[in-house]
């Protein structure tokens, strides 16, 4: 019984202790070390925070929120530089965060923690992570660099309680199973700051009978499939997008006034996990009609008359193209930029590669000097897999340059002009008022 209570009170003082002892003294201990000219040396938590304010930033430099937030920490040094200790914290490529510091010179201690010991203190799924801890040693907050405020200094200095929204570690209802006889589900929530960014798909298959009335014969043997998608971090175009088949952004326009379907700011993100049977119709259908339900919106596709380039043809080339078995495995990667367009998959689809050009133009076109607002869309009618590994790099801004450039790496594009599909997003007008103008028309 004695041993029973000695660990029952360690597990106790583990997990609830942790926050409310001495944070620091738990920090000292995992020997970090801090970069020097030639290397790194040891760095004494103790004794460089002592009676400071304490800010733990998770950065690398690879992370442009990361080095969004640099400025906005250093002006919180500047302003109390004796009672304030940023520490910055990263794992990876010590030659490039050594350069980093040398050139940006901000007021930090930069640690250098390969062995990633503070993660496993302060375990987080992403970056910029940042933990507030007050003078006394005490974990105050879990949080991200932008919402720690002066104020908020302040408020520590002098003992007060703070209310920043807190970092959740971990992945959200991903791993929930669905209720195998619901024929549809829908759910929308706030995105935990701190969660996963994802989209995973998933389906499973299930014997059921289906019956059409109430005597012999009336019901058969079938099989449904249930398709569950679950967005994590997602903004609702990205949804809409994905339920459109990765349809251009170009090919998606939006009311005036609906600007925040597009935004990735917090509170314009969800968590949405959608799952329905194969039984009552088209998955990608019935979730825009829940995401046009759920947000009072209204989708309209639409057929314009305008200038377009179609890809032509796709001439494999030695190194860069080829044709491939439908049967292989797709893995991909793209960069897009008005100076680069790279494409590695193995798997690729030229209706893939339309989108995909799609959006590479658009970013050519709005750095051109010419830019007049209109975007070409790429469409094709090739049939066929491709193994892709492309890596164009060019200065030009002019999408003459880069349809010559694409045609010299076995992707030709001819510009058209015809009938192409556009999306129209925008506000669902109210049933009340729908109905009064039937009757005024009436």
């Amino acid at each position: 019984m004695k041993y029973t209570i000695t660990l029952v009170f360690y597990v106790f003082f583990f997990i609830y202790g942790f926050s409310q002892s001495n944070v620091v003294s738990t920090l000292d201990h995992l020997n970090l070390k801090t970069f020097t000219n030639d290397s790194t040396a040891a760095y004494h938590f103790i004794k460089e925070t002592e009676g400071k304010i304490i800010i733990i930033e998770f950065w690398e430099t690879w992370c442009g929120p990361c080095l969004k937030a640099m400025p906005h920490l250093a002006a919180l040094k500047k302003e109390l530089p004796e009672k304030l200790q940023v520490i910055a914290i990263s794992h990876d490529n010590f030659a490039k965060t050594k350069q980093f510091i040398a050139k940006q010179k901000y007021p930090f201690d930069f640690l250098y923690d390969p062995d990633k010991k503070l993660n496993t203190v302060f375990p987080h799924a992403s970056i910029p992570y940042s933990i507030i801890i007050d003078q006394y040693g005490k974990l105050s907050a879990e949080t991200y660099p932008g919402f720690i405020s002066k104020d908020i200094i302040y408020k520590l200095l002098h003992n007060d309680s703070i209310n920043v929204p807190q970092y959740k570690y971990g992945i959200t209802e991903a791993n929930d199973k669905t209720n195998s006889d619901a024929l549809l589900q829908f759910k929308i929530s706030r995105f935990q700051l701190g969660n996963q960014k994802y989209i995973t798909t998933s389906k499973q298959e299930h014997k059921v009978k289906e019956i059409t009335g109430y005597t012999a014969g009336t019901y058969h043997d079938t099989t449904e499939t249930i398709t569950r998608a679950v967005f994590s971090g997602k903004n609702i175009l990205e949804v809409y997008k994905y339920a459109l088949n990765d349809l251009p952004t170009t090919q998606i326009e939006i009311e005036e006034g609906l600007e925040n379907l597009s935004s990735v700011t917090p509170n314009n993100l969800y968590t949405i996990d959608f799952a329905s049977s194969s039984l009552q119709g088209d998955f990608n259908s019935l979730l825009i009609n829940q995401l046009n339900a759920a947000m009072n919106l209204c989708t309209k596709v639409v057929s314009k008359e305008v200038e377009y380039y179609e890809l032509v043809q796709i001439t494999p080339k030695v190194g860069s193209i080829a044709i491939v078995n439908e049967n292989n495995h797709a893995t991909s990667s793209t960069t897009i930029s008005y100076k680069k367009f790279a494409v590695h998959a193995s798997y690729a689809t030229p209706e893939l590669l339309a989108i995909t050009l799609t959006n590479q133009l658009a970013s050519v076109h709005k750095n051109a000097k010419d830019y007049n607002q209109i975007n070409y869309p790429v469409i094709t009618k090739l049939q066929g897999t491709y193994k892709i590994d492309l890596d164009i790099t060019d200065e030009s801004s002019s999408l003459e340059k880069w349809i010559t450039l694409l045609a010299q790496h076995g992707l030709k594009l001819v510009k058209k002009k015809g009938k192409v599909t556009f999306v129209y997003i925008s506000k669902e007008k109210p049933l009340g008022s729908f109905i009064q103008q039937k009757e005024i028309q009436e």
